[in-house]
């Protein structure tokens, strides 16, 4: 019998892990499995092919060719930030990787195993990293669309039931600063997805992600004759509607041409197809992600709203869906823009943040009423909520005044458990009445230190002339609080420990409190609980906050 000739395996690594096979070497038609194990702080991202560049990975393995393989194991930090002209995160799952070349290198990504009622993903990775060759246009190659559609039919015929359908995704790795790029679809690779049913064609590598499903295609296909090409494009001299919602957020006119017909004939409009765009974003520090938005701009610079997009934090995109291509950006409206009475107010930067935490609230759906007192049960509850506190663990009433049906009941009696307030007297906690500047001091300063947290000195505390009106067991709370930069006086350095305090105020003092807590430059963000119970308290996130309801 002839010998069968054996060909090498070599898997090497980027250093931000390992990568391994199962063999070093192996017969033709041999079924090779890849093992990736990442260093702390990393994840595997893909297997990329050095050689044969035609070789195809899929659920981490591979038929041995009649040569000789070199592959590559690809770790990436673990939450990269997203950004533009590179490679988009994307939004499908699966477990199929195809790969293919413009003539520069080829990668073959992995993808988690497929899940029962989930598409298979065929991915095709295409590396560019000789942009004189690739000026403006970089084709998708026609054999990579195809091997890839093949490799997930075949998964498809031996898994049987429980997928739907195959997502092609293709992933272009552009070097970093090329700009006014055209991602070129032939005719031949559209009809190969057309005809093979794909769900959808996903593409990364232009400043957006942009995925067309089964229908969009079949009307790209309807709509054309020759190559396709799809452009994203940064967008300069927007109208001022249109400025005043996106500002200085990412806007891009994203097209689809069709190359040989009247010199690149557009296709904006795909029937019943849907369009799912997705564009790479990061929040700025005060912006709640609730409050992102896409935004279309047509031709007059008018601008609508995309009510169905939505910000995803672990891809860090905006993502939007559309049934045609145009001007589209992220866009932001203000948690407290509901409110018709703060518009010009003094307080509105403090309002919107402690409004886009869901600490506080409107009065009305359209009033905060910024000017009326807080009272002593909304400022509890405020810290309440910062704090996220179990409010099913707090069904008991200790005052007699708080109603045991009360939103605010439950957050009364964590502070009361924890010292953070007292009654007035005669087992009653006057709930409704406004409370006074100096009660804010010191419930702030237990609150703080109920919390494991030492109020800094930011700066030096002075006397307030009226500060012989400021009761005893208030004075250390009271200039404390002066010490940190959370309470200062007012006009004639006055501090007026007996009046009230308005929910613009209060709005101020408790954005104050959050800066000092969540800035790391300050000694007081580092949180150490001080007994038990109190570690299973968490701080909300201002980027993970929900949107507020009116109570």
């Amino acid at each position: 019998m002839p010998t069968l000739k054996v060909y090498s395996i070599t898997v090497l690594n980027d250093g931000n892990g390992s990568g391994s096979a199962n063999a070093s070497s192996a017969e033709a038609g041999q079924t090779i499995t890849l093992t990736s194990l990442p260093n702390s702080g990393y994840r595997f991202s893909h297997w990329q092919v050095l050689s044969p560049a035609h070789l195809s990975i899929a659920n981490n393995a591979f038929v041995m060719p009649d040569e000789d393989v070199t592959v590559k194991a690809i770790f990436i930090a673990d939450n990269p930030g997203g950004g533009g002209g590179g490679n988009s995160g994307g939004n499908g799952a699966g477990n199929t990787g195809g790969s293919s070349s413009p003539g520069n290198g080829s990668t073959a990504p992995n993808t988690p195993e497929t899940q029962p009622n989930q598409p298979i993903v065929a991915e095709v990775s295409i590396i560019v990293d000789d942009m004189d060759k690739y000026t403006s246009d970089v084709a998708i190659p026609e054999k990579a669309i195809s091997e890839a559609i093949g490799q997930a039919i075949g998964q498809s015929n031996t898994q049987g039931d429980g997928e739907t359908g195959i997502t092609v995704v293709v992933n272009m790795e552009i070097p970093e600063g090329a700009t006014d790029l055209s991602i070129i679809l032939s005719q031949t690779a559209l009809q190969s997805l057309v005809e093979a049913n794909v769900s959808s064609l996903q593409i990364n590598g232009l400043p957006v992600s942009i995925s067309f499903d089964q229908a969009a295609l079949q009307a790209i296909q309807t709509q054309t004759s020759g190559n396709v090409s799809i452009t994203a494009t940064d967008i300069d001299g927007l109208s001022k509607e249109a400025q005043d919602v996106i500002g200085g957020r990412p806007v891009y006119n994203i097209t689809l041409s069709n190359t040989t017909q009247g010199g690149g004939a557009s296709v904006s409009s795909f029937g019943g197809g849907t369009v799912t765009i997705s564009i790479p974003y990061t929040p700025a520090p005060d912006e709640f992600t609730d409050y992102l938005h896409g935004v279309y701009v047509d031709e007059e610079g008018n601008v609508t709203r995309i009510d169905s997009s939505y910000y995803d934090e672990e891809s860090g995109c905006l993502i939007l869906t559309t049934n045609h291509l145009s001007i589209y950006g992220v866009g932001y409206t203000a948690p407290s823009a509901q409110f018709t009475d703060i518009t010009n107010h003094w307080a509105l930067k403090f309002i919107d943040y402690v409004v886009g935490m869901e600490l506080l609230s409107g009065t009305t759906e359209t009033t905060f009423s910024p000017d009326t007192p807080i009272t002593r049960e909304i400022m509890v509850m405020a810290l309440g909520k910062l704090t996220g506190v179990d409010i099913e663990s707090y069904s008991t009433v200790t005052f007699s005044d708080v109603s045991t049906d009360s939103i605010y009941a439950p957050y009364n009696e964590w502070a009361y458990q924890l010292g953070i307030v007292k009654g007035v007297g005669n087992n009653r906690f006057e709930p409704h009445r406004s409370i006074t500047r100096e009660e804010i001091a010191i419930i702030f300063d237990r609150y703080a230190r109920a919390m494991g947290l030492e109020p800094p000195t930011i700066q030096q505390a002075a006397p307030y002339i009226d500060q012989a009106l400021i009761g005893d067991i208030y004075k250390d709370a009271v200039k404390v609080m002066q010490q940190a930069g959370i309470m200062t006086g007012g006009p004639g350095n006055r501090f007026n420990p007996k009046g009230s305090a308005t929910r613009a105020e209060f709005s101020t003092m408790l954005y104050r409190y959050i800066k000092l807590t969540t800035d790391p430059k300050t000694p007081m963000a580092a949180s150490r609980p001080m007994q038990a119970g109190i570690s299973t308290i968490k701080m909300v996130s201002p980027l993970r906050a929900r949107r507020p309801l009116t109570v």
